[in-house]
């Protein structure tokens, strides 16, 4: 799971979806619910072969509103969002946000 901070990192991990699927995950260093969300995505990344990005929204809430500019997406916290080359999103909030959840997707997207 590779950390955004900056609006580069930002355009460089959406620059990726144009060649292949990516999670955008906005997790919440103080929501247990996003806790657990946390623990799902870590879990899903060692089944999975797909990118993963983290903001965390109390640290970077810029880059996390500039997401919900870019990708028309209403924010959530925790919120992970498929994105695939034609930019068609999937997005899990809260507790949506499961391994099995988002392996599903993945597999189906």
């Amino acid at each position: 799971m590779k950390n955004i901070s900056s609006k580069y990192q930002l355009d460089a991990a959406l620059e990726k979806s144009n060649h292949e699927l990516i999670i955008l995950f906005k997790h919440s260093n103080t929501c247990p619910t996003s806790a657990s969300a946390f623990l799902e995505i870590e879990n899903l990344e060692k089944k999975i072969d797909v990118p993963i990005f983290k903001i965390v929204v109390q640290d970077y809430r810029k880059l996390s509103d500039k997401v919900e500019d870019l990708l028309e997406v209403q924010h959530e916290s925790p919120q992970a969002i498929l994105i695939n080359q034609s930019h068609e999103k999937k997005i899990f909030n809260h507790e949506e946000i499961t391994e099995d959840n988002l392996f599903e997707a993945v597999m189906n997207f």
